[in-house]
């Protein structure tokens, strides 16, 4: 498995923190995870289009106001 596949788990299991409740904080280090994931070498896997995929998402949700 590449190394920087690590980042790519961490990065499921702060998305699931943050579907959970747990906050602004885990969706920032799913953000971060996803993008260390590719610039680590994920762009060179099967799943690169996947996780740029969530990035995105979490770059959308960021940017759209808030809903409170």
């Amino acid at each position: 498995e590449p190394p920087c596949e690590v980042h790519y788990y961490e990065a499921l299991g702060h998305e699931a923190l943050a579907e959970l409740g747990g906050g602004d904080e885990h969706r920032i280090a799913a953000a971060q995870s996803w993008q260390l994931y590719l610039d680590e070498g994920g762009r060179e896997w099967q799943w690169h289009d996947l996780a740029e995929s969530h990035l995105r998402e979490l770059r959308e949700m960021d940017a759209a106001p808030s809903r409170r």
